[in-house]
Parts: C-alpha cells; structure tokens; sequence
C-alpha cells in the first residue's frame, strides 16, 4: 500500500473513533430499533429483495448500512481498509445479535481477502473518491459478483465534486477541482470529520482522486457488468456548502436556484449468467479477430521477411553468398510455416473434443513453444462440455497470446486447477505486469477483451499477485459432459 493509501486507512481509524459515538451516526438508535434500517428507501427499491441472499458491502466503515442489508434478511459480508472500523463493526454485530462476517482488507485486495462470490455486491456514500484506480475497482467489482448476481452502488455524483464546498453560501457554484480522473491525489489537511467538525484531527492527511460518471460507467461495462440503469437524483444525503437543508434529511439546490444539477446517483449492473451456446458463438468472433492479428504480427513478418531475401538473392544473382540468402530464406519460410500450423491449431484446437481442455491447451503449448514463444503447462482439469470446452480453450489462448505480447519472447505459464464447481487457471509471465499497469494502454486493451470473454462465459478474469509478479487469473464455472466424473481433474 501506497503513503496516500496509508494516511487515508490511519485517517479512517481515527475517524471510527469519532463516528461511532457520534450523533451523526446514532448508533443508540440502530442498537434499540427505533431507526433499524439505514437505508434509503430508493436504494432498497433499486436493489430488490434481499432475503435468502449474499450480499458483499464493500468499504463499509463501521457497518451500519451492512446490518440494515442483514436485518433485511441478506447473509452479509462486509470488508473496510480500517482495522478500527472493522472492530467496530464486529462489536455492533453482536451487540445486536446479528449474523455478519466482517474482513479488513483494501477494496483492491477484496477478492483474495473474502475468496467468493456473491449475489449481491453493494457499496454506497462516499466511496469513490478515495480510489486511486476506478478500473481496477470496476475488475475487483465483476470478479465478485456471481453469475446472473447484480451491483449496485449509490454515490454522491462527481459533477457535485468540481465546486468549491468551503466559504462559499447556498447557490454559489465555484469551480474548483477535476471532474476527470487524474494520476496525482488531491491532499488536504484534515479539519474534525463530516459527522464532527470540531473533532481533534490534527496530524490527519485525506487524500482524493475524482472520476467521471463517464470513466465510472465505462470501468463496469469494460469489467464485463451489463448496466440495468443510472439514475441521477436532485440531492446529496450530508450537508454541503453550496446546498441549501431540504427539511428532510437531505440538501438540495436553493429554491432560488437558477437552473438544475445531478447531485447524487444511483447505478445497478447485471453479471451475465452462464450460457455455454451463446459464449461459444461470442467467443467465436473474438477469436477470428485474434486469428487476423496473429497472422498478421507473426507469421506474416516472417513471410514478408522470406520475401525480401529471395529478391535480394534474385538482385544479386551469382555473386557470393546468394546461396547463402536463399538458405536463409528457406529457413524464414518453414518459420513462417510452423507459426500459421501453431495458429491454425489453436483455432481447430486438436483433441479438444476427444481429450478435454488440459490436453488441448497442452498441445498448443507444445505447438507454440516449437515456434520459439515457450508456454508452459501444469495441473489438470477434469471434462466439461464440449460447449464450454472450446469457449475456454479460446478464452486461455486469448489469455497467454496477451501476456508474450506484453513481454515477446518470454516464457509463459498456465497453471490447472478444477477445485468444487470451478475451473482457477493462472497464466504468468513478464506480461503480466505490463497488463496490470494502468498506464499501459494496449495492456488495458487487453485485458478488457480478455474480461468480456470471461464474463460470456459466466466467469472473471483479474489480475493478481503471483510470486513477485503479476499474474493474470480466469475464474470459470464447470458444467461436467454428461457422463463425465471427475477422473483426472485436480481437485487441490
């Protein structure tokens, strides 16, 4: 973790302190039940039934708005950066006899931290703004939504972001900071908290980062979410300067206004459930245009290469060391050769059908290494439809041509695991890191295309720490071939 990551998480135990107690927050009533429930109603309307359901709420401070989901009969779980906040939380959930499981981890670390999915992923009020990467965020975000599962978030609108929100009266509208993302923090000195402003925080940095509704948006669909709506609403739900109090809880534009703005939003997301005909066939365009690009980057140089070394033989016709051109172009020519069969069996996928996905990826490996871009393979999985078999195959291939392209040349290996109903296949390399830095735009290009894949397929595809690098981890369901037991899969 990062010094503005850092100050933020001491920031934010410090502020558990002040909050709990605090009568912005009015723990006492939540604790006795006369205001049990935390949640606006149009969240509760947006999100849907609960009951019966897993639900994750991610940066949930000292879980309030958790409990109220718990209350509301979801199966919770809530995961905060704040060792403070989560201690909290855990104490609140006893005190009022509910059932919750509450981790510490950064948002970013959320999928090693809690090692499931759920139906539900929630996260709402003061959340985006403390992240320095929204796409990263919109990956951890699909990675932990099940199949057919929704996320949801209810934000205060970045456009009520860019104006000034000190010294300055109700309808004074005074640009002052991005709306767009930027790489660099915006720091400031810390002066009490939202729920006490007189609070002691000396000492205490905040360190912030803005995003577009736009870049927030495209992150999510980027991530492989389909979007159910954005609703944008006339209010925040804190006092703002530049806002006038509505009476009701909320603060507005003054009646005296001219003209209207988004203040606050609103935005669910659908992850695609599992449809192994409709994968294969989206799968299926995906992987001609990768087809295209490889034959193009790869083996077309190398006939282009063969090419312009018959003509230089042919210029020089007798002269010393045409046979030698020649023979060097023979050379490029069964190069070229060896990489069109490489290319041309990763889309026929040899043995797919007959032997299951490990062997086939084997082969291409195997056929891939022969042309000098060494892949290696270890662990197994055991069958699975025919269907799913070939969306994988491509989706793996697709995977392991991205990361020698990040790093040409370098070795790259692809690790099997099939543990319970789902198939953990992890792809390292060189690459890897390129794909997982933001700044890298062919990386980002990347591993966008490789998440859309996944996500047709019903499944993830995320970047993660592998040993001292990157890796690249797919997350894929299993659906067995009928007749198919689970002989040869492993099953660490």
């Amino acid at each position: 973790m990062d010094q503005p990551l850092r100050d933020n998480q001491a920031l934010w135990d410090a502020w558990t302190r002040i909050h709990v107690p605090s009568a912005f927050y009015d723990v006492a009533s939540f604790l006795d039940g006369s205001r049990p429930i935390r949640l606006a109603d149009y969240e509760r309307a947006e999100v849907g039934p609960v009951a019966g359901r897993t639900l994750l709420h991610l940066q949930c401070h000292f879980g309030l708005d958790t409990l109220s989901w718990a209350r509301l009969g979801a199966r919770v779980t809530g995961i905060d950066f704040s060792a403070e906040a989560i201690a909290a939380a855990r104490t609140l959930a006893a005190d009022v006899g509910l059932e919750a499981r509450f981790v510490q981890a950064n948002v970013y670390d959320a999928p090693d931290a809690v090692r499931e999915a759920f139906d539900i992923v929630y996260t709402s009020r003061g959340v985006l703004g403390w992240l320095p990467d929204i796409e990263g965020w919109a990956r951890v975000v699909a990675s932990l939504v099940k199949p057919g599962g929704t996320f949801y978030v209810t934000e205060i609108h970045p456009v009520a972001q860019v104006f000034a929100d000190e010294d300055v009266a109700p309808g004074e509208l005074r640009l002052a900071y991005p709306y767009w993302s930027h790489r660099d923090p915006i720091t400031f000195d810390v002066h009490g908290s939202y729920a006490d402003p007189t609070a002691p925080t000396e000492g205490l940095v905040e360190h912030g980062w803005s995003h577009s509704l736009g870049e927030i948006i495209s992150a999510l669909i980027d991530a492989g979410l389909l979007l159910d709506f954005v609703h944008e609403h006339p209010f925040v739900e804190w006092p703002v300067a530049f806002l006038a109090d509505a009476g009701d809880g909320r603060y507005r534009l003054p009646p005296d206004a001219r003209g209207e703005l988004p203040l606050f939003f609103s935005l669910r997301a659908t992850k695609p459930g599992f449809d192994a005909a409709a994968g294969r066939a989206d799968a299926a365009g995906a992987v001609r245009r990768r087809a295209a690009d490889e034959l193009h980057d790869v083996a077309g140089q190398s006939l282009v290469a063969a090419y312009r070394l018959l003509e230089a033989a042919r210029a020089r016709d007798d002269e010393p060391g045409t046979r030698a051109d020649l023979e060097a172009a023979g050379e490029q020519l069964l190069a070229g050769m060896r990489e069109l069969r490489a290319i041309g069996d990763g889309l026929v996928a040899p043995g797919l059908e007959e032997l299951g996905l490990a062997a086939a990826v084997r082969g291409w490996a195997e056929r891939r290494t022969r042309t000098g871009r060494p892949v290696e393979v270890d662990g197994d999985l055991s069958r699975d439809a025919v269907t799913l078999e070939a969306a994988s195959f491509d989706l793996v291939t697709e995977a392991a041509t991205a990361l020698d392209r990040s790093a040409p040349g370098a070795a790259v290996a692809i690790d099997l695991r099939a543990p319970g109903d789902r198939r953990i296949i992890t792809l390292t390399g060189e690459g890897g890191s390129a794909l997982a830095d933001p700044r890298n735009e062919d990386g980002r290009r990347a591993l966008a295309s490789i998440q859309r894949l996944a996500a047709r397929l019903g499944g993830t595809a995320r970047i993660a720490s592998v040993g001292s690098g990157a890796g690249l981890v797919l997350e894929l369901p299993s659906v067995p071939a009928d007749g198919a037991g689970d002989d040869g899969g492993d099953r660490r």
